[in-house]
């Protein structure tokens, strides 16, 4: 481990952070992808079991999805959205920032039915409770926000299904490998009238669970191809072979492009992280010797065996510790 220059482990942190929100932007920007958005719909919605991903991709899918983050390549363009934000405002309301937001037709309907579909990517596991009740808040607000602009007035009957589909990665093994449907049911408590599901077939919330290492073959395919384009265990060239000869997904320069990124990034912010955790064990290491022993720091960083010209440093560090602690 060798550090070029005196760094406070604020800015180390900040570096990080700043290597994993272009990592996030570019794995939106991947899923992004309408090849990648017919994949995912052919695998989850039954609207589309019966259609092909190149009628998905090139006949229902509306326009370009939008993404909630102008992307970072050298052109600097936004991406061009047709009839959809990725951000709801209104009166009062600050409203959400969803990663992806696009709509979709619906296929063989008489008159023209979308679907509306929210796709989000969550990176870290959170409280499994807090993530249940934020993709029904997702999903009601991509409700309440159609009045006014798909239906008027008490005309309810418009509303347009929607889709939520999150897509979480970082899983533990046991739910690893899982897709799993949150829908409205109805269960009659008396009698014998039960109501129609496409009188209330108004939303499907779809969890993704991704896990660390290679799915199993009997796996979903829609999760093996996630698990292949979302992977930071292997190169970009990798990815494109296996896309291309198992998900027959024809790799675009742009798709090319973002995986080569996506890689690189993934490098850096591992390598980042590494150097913060091992900087965090040093120092709880010196911590430990000068608070046990009569050692000076110099000392305590010879027998820790630190080089010296990464000393000054963990001088430094200890130093701004020693201050934080000092204000408390």
């Amino acid at each position: 481990m060798a550090f070029q220059k005196v760094e406070t482990s604020i800015a180390q942190g900040l570096r990080t952070t700043e290597l994993q929100a272009d990592y996030d932007a570019c794995c939106k920007r991947l899923l992004s992808e309408k090849v990648i958005l017919a994949n995912l719909l052919k695998g989850i919605a039954e609207e589309y079991k019966e259609c092909s991903v190149e009628n998905i991709e090139n006949r229902y899918i509306e326009g370009k999805p939008a993404v909630s983050k102008v992307p970072t390549n050298s052109d600097k363009t936004p991406p061009l959205i047709t009839g959809i934000d990725t951000v709801h405002k209104y009166e009062d309301h600050e409203g959400v920032l969803y990663d992806i937001l696009l709509k979709s037709h619906v296929p063989d309907s008489k008159n023209q039915i979308d679907l509306i579909i929210n796709v989000e990517g969550q990176k870290n596991p959170e409280s499994h409770r807090r993530l249940m009740a934020r993709t029904v808040y997702y999903v009601s607000e991509n409700i309440v926000v159609q009045k006014g602009r798909v239906f008027t007035g008490i005309h309810y009957e418009n509303i347009q299904k929607v889709y939520s589909i999150w897509i979480c990665k970082n899983q533990a093994k046991y739910r690893a490998n899982t897709i799993n449907h949150i829908q409205p049911a109805c269960y009659p408590q008396y009698g014998n009238c039960p109501e129609k599901k496409s009188d209330y077939d108004l939303f499907d919330i779809v969890l993704i669970y991704l896990g660390d290492e290679e799915p199993p073959e009997d796996a979903p395919e829609i999760i093996r191809l996630l698990y292949v384009l979302l992977s930071n265990k292997m190169s970009a060239a990798k990815k494109g072979e296996i896309l291309e000869k198992k998900f027959n997904i024809r790799m675009t320069q742009s798709m090319e492009k973002e995986m080569n990124t996506m890689c690189n990034l993934g490098e850096a912010l591992a390598q980042e992280i590494a150097q913060e955790n091992a900087r965090s064990v040093y120092l709880n290491v010196l911590n430990s010797i000068c608070t046990k022993s009569n050692y000076s720091v110099e000392q305590a960083m010879e027998l820790a065996g630190i080089p010296e010209n990464e000393r000054p440093e963990y001088l430094e560090l200890l130093h701004k510790q020693s201050e934080s602690e000092e204000k408390k």
